[in-house]
């Protein structure tokens, strides 16, 4: 298995922007199954499995902020806290 880090990155894309985001993949209450499911999957199998499994989820994970200036990652679909694992 090949490993790529941003600085492998860095070094074919020189002066491009290295952003890392700390997004949960999941929701654990509406993708309960699916998060097994993805860790069993993850090093082993195919990229188009792995996409195949990411495209069924229920929800999508996005960015909220709050009035007081807070922000958190919510779920679409139950509109939860998604918490990273």
């Amino acid at each position: 298995m090949i490993t790529i880090t941003g600085f492998d990155i860095l070094r074919v894309f020189p002066g491009a922007q290295n952003v890392v985001i700390d997004k949960p993949l999941f929701c654990c209450h509406c993708d309960g199954d699916s998060i097994g499911e993805y860790d069993r999957l993850y090093a082993t199998a195919s990229t188009k499995d792995v996409v195949t499994l990411l495209a069924k989820r229920q929800s999508k994970i996005v960015r909220r902020k709050w009035p007081d200036g807070r922000s958190d990652w919510m779920c679409t679909y139950c509109s939860r806290e998604a918490k990273v694992n």
